[in-house]
């Protein structure tokens, strides 16, 4: 069966009880919270297991007059009554010694109403009927929720797989977790929801009777089967109302009923309970809580937990949604045709991001679901990003793809390349990426143009070895090289306020932006400020911490709508933007050396690595611009500083536009053997900055590699002693 049909029918039962669901739940923890009080305030008057009925009678006769019932619950002894003055009591007692101990404890008028309502919502049988049906349409619920895990995490399901975001978390973690109480509590809500109907019919066991022989009158204490009976196995036991041959004791045990010659104490008559009225009572001191304490907890939390994971189901289900994905040429007009297959939506957000920069190539570019799949008349190239759902599926946006790839056959050959997302956490890692591929390379009208690459945790950086194996082969067509702008982004806004500016001129389009946070951010250098000053425009900033506010260097654009946005900003004025973790370029926490190389607005998140750097780390700052301008001379005068403190070594400014200027990359390789030997001994190398500079630093590194037979760029980047963060 196929895990979209479990899917809809696990949501489609989800909303179609989900209102009734919640009521039950709410009035069942509510239920559950009542039954803990009670099981709490009772334990402290329970009785020794070893005493027996005739024990009971005997300590508790002197208190009473008469005594005309004896219940058990929770093993603790409630005793119904008259008292000396022959007043009605009802009395909690201690069977060892006959003492009254306090009235039993009655629970709340809105206890009472939640009951009634959780059991039948107040119509009476008809009400009854909906509230059963709905534990039913829970079970099954519950089993295609577990169907659903089990598809997706396979035989690991006691491993907590990584989850995006706290609605996954809730679901699926918390699901996993609570799933078995809650198929408990469904289940046994459907058995007592049967037995009530007589779908399940309990049969009584016959009655056997016995002849009485003894004309020896004795003591209730004396009886028997009251000596022999611990007082724990007991549920009721009824007095004779008069001395009379027609009346006589009715003992109500957990495995049988005995009517008992109130003279003699011989049994008369004996029932015994039937499996079926067994199971209907244990599935009913389950489902209410009743068997434990640690059980009625489990039930009261399960309960609450059920409006939980109804509201973050349908939120789930929201955001697995169709994307309005824009598309301006058609499908029968495009020639590079980008097809998803996806679940929650976060390979879209990729296949998104090549799809616009196609568009911005000039290219004819088409975006779609793998279930879209038809003729392109002018298709040139393929390109699938697949994810892979739990065992190895096909995700919701797929399962039809396969068979429409093998009855719609295309009008000329076309090139493809596959890109695989998915999770090492699961046994069968991008499994369906590569079932896609070993189909694809089968056909007749399909060429592999580059190799398949699988991405692990939506990983920037492992999806830059496709963007590299593109460039590579269309250097005509150059893709975005950026972790940045891989980068899944965060969706919550936060708000800040502008504290400095300063301004450009002529020879100096940099300017310098400090905003305050508004909110508590846990924001680092290094870390990324996502402003969108139109709709769907967001421009990443590198930021410097200093603090509790942020500095941006910004270049200002003729035309930049990122750039002019922040320019035009005047102190005091608040805007909102999404901080997004950069974690990869922190400022490495235990190194005995970092070298810092920047240039232009790059040089943000150095500044403020620097001014954090507490722990005297030696620091090796290279900054490339291309004019000495008032605000560099200002940023001169804070690392002198810093070197002062001892939080800077040195640093070393060019500017390529003065004269006899130089680029900075000519003081790298001046130093470059020092920088070698540093990264040889464990140091980090920090690139802030445009891909120019991290292309001329790699040639640097590899042509030194090469003379001096030290290790190259490639290792030091696969070692993580090359931090990068370019555009």
């Amino acid at each position: 069966m196929k895990t979209a049909i479990w899917r809809y029918l696990h949501l489609g039962l989800a909303l179609s009880i989900s209102t009734l669901l919640i009521i039950a739940s709410v009035t069942g923890g509510i239920l559950a919270l009542d039954e803990m009080i009670k099981k709490s305030e009772y334990k402290a008057h329970q009785f020794p297991a070893h005493i027996s009925i005739s024990d009971a009678i005997k300590n508790i006769k002197p208190s009473f007059s008469e005594i005309q019932e004896l219940k058990v619950e929770q093993q603790v002894l409630i005793v119904e009554g008259f008292n000396q003055d022959l007043n009605t009591v009802v009395s909690i007692t201690n069977p060892s010694n006959g003492k009254l101990i306090a009235p039993p404890r009655k629970s709340h008028q809105w206890v009472s109403w939640a009951n009634t309502l959780h059991r039948s919502l107040f119509l009476h049988e008809l009400g009854r009927g909906i509230i059963g049906a709905t534990s039913c349409l829970f079970l099954l619920s519950i089993l295609s929720g577990g169907i659903l895990l089990y598809r997706r995490q396979g035989n690991r399901l006691l491993y907590n797989a990584k989850t995006n975001t706290k609605v996954d978390f809730i679901h699926f973690i918390g699901g996993k977790w609570l799933g078995i109480p809650l198929f408990i509590i469904a289940f046994t809500g459907s058995i007592l929801f049967l037995f009530r109907f007589e779908v399940l019919r309990s049969t009584p066991a016959p009655i056997e009777t016995f002849k009485t022989k003894s004309k020896n009158t004795s003591s209730p204490s004396e009886f028997e089967i009251f000596k022999n009976t611990p007082l724990i196995e007991v549920k009721k036991l009824s007095f004779p109302l008069f001395e009379d041959e027609e009346e006589y004791y009715e003992l109500t045990t957990k495995e049988a009923t005995f009517t008992i010659n109130q003279f003699t104490g011989e049994i008369i008559s004996k029932q015994n309970q039937t499996a079926l009225q067994n199971f209907e009572g244990l599935n009913k001191a389950i489902h209410t809580g009743k068997i434990h304490f640690i059980w009625a907890i489990v039930l009261f939390f399960s309960s609450l937990s059920i409006p939980l994971f109804i509201f973050s189901g349908i939120l789930l289900w929201w955001k697995r949604k169709k994307k309005k994905i824009k598309n301006p040429f058609q499908a029968n007009q495009a020639q590079y045709i980008i097809l998803v297959g996806t679940d929650g939506g976060t390979t879209l957000e990729f296949a998104n991001k090549i799809h616009q920069q196609f568009l911005d190539l000039g290219l004819r570019s088409y975006l779609t679901e793998m279930n879209h799949y038809t003729t392109y008349p002018k298709g040139r190239f393929l390109l699938c990003f697949a994810s892979t759902y739990g065992d190895g599926e096909a995700p919701s946006s797929a399962i039809h793809f396969e068979k429409k790839l093998n009855t719609i056959i295309q009008p000329h050959k076309m090139k493809y390349s596959i890109v695989g997302f998915g999770s090492i956490n699961y046994p069968k890692y991008n499994a369906y990426a590569t079932h896609i591929a070993s189909i694809l390379e089968e056909k007749e009208t399909f060429e592999n143009a580059l190799p398949l690459v699988k991405v692990n945790q939506k990983s920037p950086t492992a999806f830059l070895e496709w963007v590299q194996y593109w460039n590579e082969y269309f250097p005509e067509y150059q893709l975005n090289t950026s972790e940045s702008f891989y980068r899944l982004k965060l969706k919550k806004k936060i708000k800040l306020k502008v504290l400095d500016k300063t301004e450009v001129c002529t020879h100096n389009q940099l300017f310098k932006i400090t905003l305050k946070p508004l909110v508590k951010t846990p924001l680092q250098s290094g870390d990324l400020l996502e402003i969108t000053p139109t709709e769907n425009q967001p421009r990443l900033y590198s930021v410097a911490k200093q603090n509790n506010s942020i500095t941006l260097w910004v270049k200002l654009i003729p035309n930049g709508l990122g750039s002019n946005f922040l320019y035009n900003l005047t102190i005091g004025d608040k805007l909102k933007a999404t901080p997004i973790q950069n974690k990869h370029f922190h400022f490495p926490k235990k190194t005995k050396s970092v070298h810092l190389i920047s240039n232009g607005t790059g040089i943000a998140p150095f500044l403020g690595m620097i001014a954090e750097n507490t722990s005297l780390t030696k620091i090796y700052l290279y900054g490339g611009f291309r004019h000495r301008t008032s605000i560099i001379s200002e940023m001169e005068k804070d690392l002198n500083l810093y070197i002062k403190n001892n939080q800077l070594t040195s640093y070393q400014l060019a500017f390529s536009r003065d004269t006899n200027g130089n680029r900075i990359t000519k003081y790298i390789i001046d130093d470059l053997a020092q920088i070698i030997a540093s990264l040889e001994d464990g140091g980090i190398m920090m690139v802030c900055g445009s891909v120019e500079l991290l292309s001329d630093i790699e040639t640097a590194i590899n042509n030194y590699s090469e003379k001096h037979h030290t290790p190259n760029y490639t290792y030091f980047k696969n070692n993580h002693q090359i931090l990068t963060d370019v555009y």
